[in-house]
């Protein structure tokens, strides 16, 4: 160990101190270094000198990136049995499945779940240190899970350390941490007394002239000094020895002057992943095996423990591979396909001919379809690419199997623009001869153009294979349901002709669960059109992704019929949880944070909306991300907290853009909202415009699901657009009225409650914000009904009924602070003080009224704008005005900005 040591004790130290550090939080560290500068030989020693805690190790190999799974495998060995055991089923299955312990299909999900559960557990009792060697050798599988576990204990102690030549690696240890817990550490060459230390406690002892020049040739680098100095030993001038000037051709001269028996046994372990003597001994005879063994450990190139064959170094392998001729390296590719497991097995086999080959592109089909299986996504991609390759131009139908394959799992992997072109380059060779297989050549390719954001493409490729099959097919029905969901992102009304044909044709199936779907989709493209619907009393439910539970679930929180959605919602949620399926966890979590809402709860909201952005973090999906940020800005906006709702609100706009129009919906209305609450009219009405746009694009007339409109005129009227506000209030009246649901009718009654007022209209003013809190105490929760009070204590209060506006007041402020949210509570004391009700105390030396116009003037509003914001007077605003500059003393908005109370 002393010898390896030499002239890296400042690395050591600086390798042990990052990864010791008493930090809870996650820690990376990536050393970067040429091969034989010494970085697995510094790693044992840092870990070894490491105390207490966890080690799980994982050493990759050049073969076994190609491979499935290989670094996972080598982690769980390496895993305490009691974590691994204290999984859930469902994690643990998928990840027994994904190492080929289980037959069953692995998701990938709940195997990057079951890595970052084996973190956490670990993390509970101290430092978890995560070791990978040659990193750049990680199979992808692997090195995405370990990312996901990485980035879901952020939190934790939690310690990544990666070794890697200067080439890319799957596994970018500096985008998992934050960038203050990143170290990188850049190996260099020894110094000349380094070396020196070096060959002394190596017992190669060098004269000061020879010791310059290798330490010239090499750089430093100490597998290479030692490699020439071994030479300068054994008799070789150094001149000579120095010629080689890489380390990759002096182990390569020291390869191939083994015999050439030992010298294709060593080939032949370089190529496969398991050089165990048991599969060496299905390629070769015992005699040749054992002597060329023995011959290759004298010649310290490899060492034999037990059954294991191991190179000393990584290019010894690369060196015995490359003294192989084509011919050779064929034979010895042809007889491993013999000798190794199936997942290896395809590989060997395409290596070992060229050309088109049924039974080679048979077997790359197995092992692509089997890495799918086992959740390696990309690793199944790359094989059935190669599959489609392999396969004859005459095995028409073979082929088209092969890219639907490919197809399906590039959406997995979230390309769907490479699975389009998957497909399309397909349909410029023959079509398929089988006409289920035709169906399906279409199917799936209008779901490619769907999740590449090309839906209008999608949904009409889907029509016209409609039009091919006769009405009650499966396939049919199965298409015309695919072709509503689509359309749905186009044309709400669309989608319910398309809908209600599928539910109208669903029973000729004979598919009860087809039926129930169909009969779902179509319920919930109406409810989306505004039209009326009858909720049934239940379904069935299945495993199909769409399924009617799940929709008709999702119907009932737009409905606001809590009592049954929302143990419903919290059932989901606590099944993906107990499975670690955490994308589901994400989604679910964001409907449960509706319901929260809808309750009047904004810090359940908040706490729901936080998991779910925890969770899509980890996925970084970009349009969870977005929606959650919108929640939470929302949330905090109820909760008063308005620094963390415009941080969210900011976060969430960033990328609104990019999603697609129902979520930019969503995403608007919340930001709108947020923004109105945070008095920032202005914002909110940019963001409401937009959503209105999209919403009458899609002729998407529901209310309820996606409600803003009632806000949206309130906050026109606050920057004074009475006229658009009366089109914007017409239009919800007319939508909710169709629609005959609660939520849209009370909204519409308030809507226009506003707008009468602002038209100084009381009496109908009046008269429709009583139907509206009529409406929305019907509703669960408060806050619609508060939020309908306060405007009815502002009519009242205008029509000079300041003990039925108070009345008003007060039952909003109460219960609004009873269930947390605070800025609808404090409206209300700033009102309560307006009509000389008792003035809330926590503002120093100002009213409330006079502290809500300083908030609203030093965040930048005109005496016109806080006017119509706070239902007053530009002269009364003046008059405020003139009270705060007298009590805190400053005589302009500027010297205010900087005086007056938070």
């Amino acid at each position: 160990m002393q010898r390896e040591l030499v002239g890296r004790r400042k690395d050591l130290d600086h390798l042990v101190a990052w990864l010791g550090a008493p930090s809870s939080h996650a820690v990376a560290v990536e050393l970067v270094g040429e091969p034989g500068i010494g970085k697995t030989a510094l790693l044992d020693m840092a870990l070894g000198e490491l105390r207490g805690g966890s080690l799980a190790r994982i050493a990759a190999t050049a073969v076994e990136q190609r491979l499935t799974w290989t670094g996972l495998a080598q982690l769980v060995r390496a895993w305490p049995h009691g974590d691994v055991a204290a999984l859930t089923r469902a994690q643990r299955r998928s990840l027994d499945a994904a190492i080929g312990l289980d037959d069953e299909p692995a998701e990938p999900g709940l195997v990057a779940g079951a890595l970052a559960s084996l973190l956490d557990h670990a993390a509970a009792r101290g430092l978890v240190v995560l070791a990978v060697d040659d990193a750049h050798w990680l199979d992808e599988a692997t090195a995405g899970v370990i990312a996901f576990a990485v980035r879901a204990n952020r939190g934790r102690p939690v310690r990544l350390v990666s070794a890697r030549r200067p080439v890319p690696s799957p596994l970018e240890p500096g985008r998992l941490v934050d960038p203050a817990s990143f170290h990188s550490l850049v190996l260099s060459g020894l110094s000349t007394a380094a070396v020196h230390d070096l060959l002394s406690t190596s017992a190669l002892q060098l004269t000061r002239p020879q010791l310059v020049h290798v330490h010239r040739a090499t750089g430093g680098n100490p597998l290479h000094v030692i490699e020439l100095a071994r030479r300068v030993r054994d008799g070789e001038p150094v001149d000579d020895a120095v010629r080689q000037t890489s380390l990759e051709s002096v182990i390569g001269q020291r390869v191939r002057s083994l015999p050439g028996a030992a010298l294709t046994v060593l080939g032949a372990a370089a190529l496969t992943a398991t050089p165990t003597t048991a599969v060496l001994g299905r390629c070769f005879d015992d005699a040749t095996l054992t002597d060329a063994l023995i011959g290759a450990e004298r010649a310290q190139l490899i060492t034999v423990a037990g059954s294991t064959v191991r190179f000393v170094h990584p290019t010894v392998g690369a060196a015995a591979e490359a003294a192989l001729g084509a011919v050779e390296r064929s034979r010895l590719h042809r007889l491993l396909a013999e000798a190794v497991d199936d997942d290896e097995r395809a590989l060997h086999l395409d290596a070992s001919t060229d050309g088109t080959d049924e039974g080679v592109a048979d077997a790359l089909d197995v092992a692509a379809r089997s890495a799918w299986d086992r959740g390696a996504v990309e690793v199944g991609a790359r094989r059935m690419t190669r599959a489609i390759e392999r396969t004859p131009e005459a095995s028409i139908d073979a082929r088209w199997e092969r890219r639907i394959a490919l197809a399906n799992m590039l959406l997995d992997l979230g390309a769907g623009r490479d699975a389009i072109d998957c497909i399309d380059v397909g349909s410029e060779a023959s079509p398929p001869h089988d006409a289920e297989l035709a169906a399906r050549v279409v199917r799936i390719r209008a779901t490619c153009r769907f999740h590449a954001n090309d839906e209008a493409t999608a949904a009409r490729e889907l029509s016209a294979l409609v039009g091919t099959l006769p009405p009650g097919h499966p396939t049919r029905v199965d298409a015309l349901v695919a072709q509503a969901r689509m359309t749905v992102f186009l044309d709400v009304a669309q989608s319910v002709e398309v809908a209600t044909m599928a539910a109208a044709e669903a029973p000729a199936t004979g598919d009860q669960v087809l039926i129930d779907v169909t009969a779902a989709c179509a319920l919930s493209s109406r409810f989306l059109a505004g039209e009326p619907i009858t909720m049934p009393s239940g379904a069935t439910s299945d495993s199909r992704r769409l399924t009617a539970s799940e929709l008709l679930d999702e119907l009932l929180l737009w409905s606001d019929d809590l009592e049954r959605a929302e143990p419903a919602i919290l059932d989901r949620i606590a099944n993906a949880e107990q499975r670690g399926d955490l994308a589901t966890v994400a989604n679910i979590s964001l409907q449960a944070a509706d319901a929260r809402m809808r309750r009047g709860d904004p810090r359940g909201a908040l706490e729901r909306s936080e998991r779910a952005l925890e969770v899509a973090s980890v996925m970084d999906d970009r349009a969870w991300i977005a929606n959650c940020h919108a929640w939470m800005s929302l949330a905090n906006a109820y909760l008063s907290d308005v620094a963390a709702a415009r941080r969210h609100l900011e976060a969430a706009a960033r990328s609104t853009d990019e999603l697609s129009l129902t979520d930019q919906v969503a995403v608007r209305s919340s930001i709108g909202i947020a923004a109105l609450l945070g008095d920032d009219p202005s914002t909110a009405v940019a963001s409401f415009r937009r959503a209105r746009e999209v919403t009458l694009q899609l002729r998407l007339h529901d209310c309820n699901a996606l409600p803003f409109r009632v806000q949206m005129v309130e906050a026109l009227l606050a920057v004074d657009h009475l006229d658009e506000a009366r089109e914007v209030s017409a239009e919800l009246m007319r939508f909710a009225t169709a629609a005959g649901r609660r939520r849209g009718i009370s909204d519409a009654h308030r809507a226009t409650a506003l707008v009468a007022a602002a038209e100084g209209d009381l009496d109908r003013a009046r008269s429709c914000i009583e139907a509206a809190i009529a409406e929305h105490d019907g509703l669960p929760g408060p806050l619609e009904g508060a939020w309908s009070r306060l405007v009815a204590g502002v009519i009242e209060r205008r029509a000079r009924k300041r003990a039925v506006a108070r009345a008003y007041f007060e039952q909003a402020r109460d219960a609004c602070r009873a269930a947390g949210i605070e800025a609808l509570a404090r409206r209300a004391d700033v009102e309560l003080a307006r009509t000389g009700g008792r003035a809330s105390t926590d503002t120093g030396a100002l009213t409330p009224a006079e502290a809500q116009v300083a908030r609203l003037v030093v965040s930048g509003h005109t005496n016109v704008e806080v006017a119509a914001l706070l239902h007053m007077s530009t002269k009364t605003v003046e008059a405020n005005l003139t009270r705060i500059y007298r009590k805190l003393g400053v005589r302009s908005r500027t010297e205010l900005a900087a005086r007056a109370p938070s």
